[in-house]
C-alpha cells in the first residue's frame, strides 16, 4: 500500500525550480504591505458617534434616509462618508 503525499502549492513550485527563496522573500515582503495596507484602511472605515449626536451615511452624493445613534459605526471610506451633527438633547 503506497502512502498519498500531500504538497502545497509551495513546494510544487520549489521541487520544479520555478519558486526561489530570493522570490518568497519577495512574497512574503508583499504580503507584509498588503496586510498594512488593510489595517490601514480598516482601522479609518470606522466613526464613532457621541451621545447627543446623530449620525447619516452619504453614499456618492444620497443621503441615507435612516440615521445613526451614539456608537460606532462602520462604512466604506473610497465611496461613503458619515456626516454628523449635534441634536439638542431634552430634558
Amino acid at each position: 500500500m503506497r502512502l498519498k503525499r500531500k504538497f502545497s502549492f509551495i513546494t510544487i513550485l520549489k521541487r520544479l525550480n520555478i519558486l526561489t527563496i530570493s522570490k518568497l522573500k519577495y512574497i512574503y515582503d508583499f504580503t507584509k504591505i498588503m496586510i498594512a495596507i488593510a489595517a490601514l484602511l480598516f482601522s479609518t472605515s470606522c466613526v464613532v458617534i457621541r451621545p447627543g449626536e446623530v449620525g447619516v451615511k452619504q453614499k456618492l452624493g444620497t443621503l441615507s434616509k435612516e440615521y445613526k445613534t451614539q456608537g460606532s459605526v462602520w462604512y466604506n471610506p473610497f465611496i461613503t462618508r458619515v456626516i454628523i451633527t449635534n441634536i439638542p438633547i431634552k430634558t
